[in-house]
C-alpha cells in the first residue's frame, strides 16, 4: 500500500479474521512488489492508442461517503480482442497504471 491511510482503509474494509487479514495484506504487498505498483507511473507509460480502447477518467466530484468516482467502461471495451493484441501481462500493467494514476489524482483533487 502507498501509505499508512491506504492500508488503514483496506484493513478496515475487509471483513476477514486477524490470521486471514494480515495473509491477504501480505499477499497483496507482494503482488505489489512483483509487479512494481508503486513505481510504475515512472516506469512505464500506456500507448497513446490504449487510451482511446480502454478510457478510464476520474469525476471531479465525490460519491455519498466522500470516496471519488471513477468510469471506467470496461463493459464497452474489447477486452478478449486487447488481450490477444497486448497480452495479459501488458494488460495487467495498463490496468494497474490506470489505478494508481486515479489514485493519485484523487488524493492531490479530495484530501
Amino acid at each position: 500500500m502507498r501509505d499508512a491511510v491506504a492500508c488503514a482503509a483496506w484493513n478496515r474494509l475487509k471483513k476477514w479474521g486477524g490470521v486471514g487479514r494480515v495473509a491477504r495484506l501480505s499477499q497483496s504487498m507482494e503482488w505489489r512488489r512483483r509487479v512494481g505498483a508503486d513505481n510504475i507511473q515512472s516506469t512505464w507509460a500506456p500507448p497513446d492508442f490504449l487510451d482511446a480502447y480502454w478510457p478510464c477518467r476520474l469525476l471531479p466530484t465525490c460519491d455519498h461517503e466522500g470516496d471519488p468516482v471513477i468510469v471506467d467502461r470496461v463493459g464497452r471495451n474489447d477486452i478478449y480482442g486487447l488481450l490477444r493484441a497486448f497480452g495479459t501481462e501488458a494488460m495487467t500493467t495498463h490496468a494497474t497504471w490506470i489505478r494508481e494514476e486515479l489514485f493519485d489524482q484523487a488524493k492531490v483533487g479530495f484530501r
